[in-house]
């Protein structure tokens, strides 16, 4: 960003603000983890079973070969 002309406000920017480049990727990592938890994840346990059972249920009625 220095050599592209933004020259002092590349990093650390005004008020030392690199930190939020570091923290950011943190918090967003985890709120993103979160949130998958609890709304995608439920979703696919049921998709999940139902796949296993028709499995189940197809491996049952072949003979072995």
């Amino acid at each position: 960003a220095f050599v592209a002309g933004w020259e002092e406000i590349a990093i650390p920017g005004p008020r030392s603000g690199f930190w939020v480049y570091i923290v950011g990727p943190l918090l967003g990592g985890s709120i993103g983890a979160g949130a998958y938890d609890l709304l995608i994840r439920p979703g696919l346990a049921g998709v999940a079973s139902d796949v296993a059972a028709s499995e189940s249920s197809s491996v049952e009625g072949k003979s072995p070969d």
